[in-house]
Order: C-alpha cells, then structure tokens, then sequence
C-alpha cells in the first residue's frame, strides 16, 4: 500500500515531520509567554510599593493616565496571549478574534511605553503641561524648552506611528485561519498571511527607538555634559539599558518575523509588551524617586529659615536703638539669603521640574 488519504508515503513522511516540528515551536512559545508573564507579576510585585508612594497620591495627570496604563494593560493582553496558545479545540473564527484583540492591544500598549501614543510635548514648565508619551517626554524633559525639536519629536511621531498602524492593520486583514488536522495538539493554525506589514511594524519600533536614542546622545553631549547631579545620571543609566534592551528586542523580533518559520513569526511580542511597560514604567518611577528627593531638602530648608522670621517677644528693642538696627539687618540678610538659595535650588534643578511631570 503506497499511499493512504491520497497521500504517498513520503507524503506522509513528510507532514508527520511538520506536525512534530510544529509541536515543537508550540511548546517553545508557551513557555516563553509563561515566562513573560512570570516576569510581569514579579516586576509588579517588587514595585508596587514605589508606586504606591509616588505615584498614587499625585495629581491625576495624562502622564499619570498614560503610566498606569501601560503599567496595567499587559495584564490583559499577556494573559490573553497565553491563553490563544494554550487553549485547545477553538474554531478558526474565535481564534481570529483572540489574535485581533491580544494584537491591538499588544501594539496600543507597546506605542504608549515606547512613546507612539497622543504626543504633543511637554516643554519644561510645570505651568505649561502638555499631552506627551512616555519615551518621548524623557526626551522633551531633556530638551526643555526647545520649540524645533519638540515639534520635530511630534511629527515623528504622526508619521511613524501612522506608518506602524497601517502595515498592523495591512497584516491583520491578510491573515487566513484553517481547521486544524490534530485539534487536540495544535490549534490556531494559520494557512495564510502576509508577513511584510508585520516586518515593517517592527522596523519602525526599531527606527523609533534609534532615533530617540541618538537624540538623547546629542542632547546629553550639548547640555548635560558637564552636569554630575543624580537626576541626570538616573536619565542615561535607565534610558541607556533601556534603548539597548528593547533595540535588541526588536531587532530580534524583526530578524524572526523577516527569515523564521511561520510558527515564530510572533514569537516574541509578549516578552518586548512585557520590556516595554516593565522599563517604561521603572523609568517614571526612579525618575519621581529622585526628584522627590531632590525636592524634599528645599522644602526643610524653607521650613527652617521661616523660623528665624518669628520676632523674639523676650526683647523689647527701640526702633531707633542700634541693637535694634543690627537686629533688623539681621533679619533682612537671612531674608535675602533663604530667597538666594531658593533661587539658586530651583535654577539647578530646572531638569527634576521637568522630570517631574512624569
């Protein structure tokens, strides 16, 4: 007997080895979305003190809204990616469902950490808030008031986050979902698709973050580099790691999506969702940390000198008595000197004021 279901005996040879080549790339999958959504409760668990501190009792901001958000939403959608890979014996159509859904709000969610959401700048003045992303308010709070280069940031933006919507939308539509043969160990099998708008998703998250990067550089190397505060070292040190992980993230995925097999082609958005909220968020967090700290000394400070303004009620001086006259020179130094500092405080630490707004 040659051949059975139509199908010659290498034939069969061969689609018995593709079933346990996709077995295989399953399995490798599950485990790495497991793994993403290990790291996102232990993340969530090892910060949700901080959080609690700095940024619960804040005024509710849109940078406040935009940080819970990309701090919460990938409880929804990793779980979801988990369980579109996990769940078994589902129908082509709902598996299409789950795919649009986990997708969009994996790519809404990654655009908010990474700074492709509502981004019109921040320019450095907390009287002067404005709608921005969370990549891109770190590079604004850079800047500071630099009307060019906010408007430049602003339309990258529109242009690259356009561009990253429409090949997601181009790739959702091209995909084909077929009745799996083995339902009971593989499901969700695409039969066909378009991959090219899902290499050029993430070619512009790449170009994203390239670009912010060498911003930053340029930024740093102008402005800061002379500069030795901890705000400022918080900025590089966490944007540094930042830019190189999710980078090599996204080239990864990039690479996958461009040569690897058909089972990987979404092999690691989990695990960049995951970097994106997890590093974003961190970001915001040591960034009110620091300037919580640099702030609160100020503050004391103020609390102090305002007590040497308190008449002393134990010494009745004449007004026109030279002790008197002392006295109120006196006073009217350490006036000036607690305004001096002051004055002094807030110029050096123009950069936690717009940090601050994270």
């Amino acid at each position: 007997m040659d051949s059975v279901l139509g199908l010659s005996i290498k034939e069969q040879l061969a689609m018995l080895d593709r079933f346990k080549l996709t077995l295989y790339f399953q399995r490798n999958i599950r485990y790495l979305n497991a793994s993403s959504l290990t790291v996102l409760i232990a993340d969530y668990l090892q910060t949700v003190d901080l959080e609690t501190k700095l940024i619960w009792g804040s005024d509710w901001t849109l940078v406040k809204v935009l940080y819970l958000v990309s701090r919460y939403s990938p409880f929804f959608d990793v779980p979801l990616t988990v369980y579109y890979n996990e769940a078994m014996g589902i129908s082509p159509e709902l598996c299409y469902q789950l795919l649009i859904v986990l997708s969009a709000s994996i790519v809404f969610g990654s655009m908010i950490a990474e700074g492709s959401h509502p981004n019109v700048l921040y320019e450095g003045d907390l009287t002067d808030r404005r709608r921005t992303a969370i990549l891109f308010l770190r590079v604004a709070a850079l800047l500071g008031r630099k009307r060019r280069m906010n408007i430049y940031l602003a339309v990258h933006y529109v242009i690259a986050e356009s561009g990253l919507l429409t090949a997601f939308i181009m790739f959702i539509v091209s995909l084909k979902f077929g009745q799996s043969p083995v339902p009971k160990y593989i499901n969700c099998m695409i039969v066909d698709s378009n991959f090219l708008p899902l290499i050029a998703v993430f070619g512009i998250i790449l170009f994203n973050q390239a670009a912010v990067m060498l911003i930053s550089v340029w930024i740093g190397i102008r402005k800061y580099r002379n500069s030795k505060g901890p705000l400022v070292g918080v900025f590089y040190r966490d944007g540094a790691g930042y830019f190189i992980l999710l980078s090599m993230m996204s080239a990864v995925n990039l690479i996958v999506a461009a040569v690897g097999p058909p089972e990987y082609k979404y092999l690691f958005a989990a695990p960049q969702r995951v970097l994106h909220s997890t590093l974003s968020t961190r970001m915001v967090l040591h960034l009110r940390e620091i300037t919580d700290a640099q702030r609160q000394p100020t503050a004391e400070l103020s609390r102090q000198q305002s007590f040497k303004f308190i008449p002393d009620t134990s010494v009745m001086l004449s007004p026109t008595s030279p002790t008197a006259s002392q006295h109120t020179a006196r006073s009217s130094w350490n006036v000036v000197d607690v305004v001096r500092r002051e004055r002094d405080s807030i110029a050096k630490s123009q950069l936690s004021y717009n940090a601050y707004a994270y």
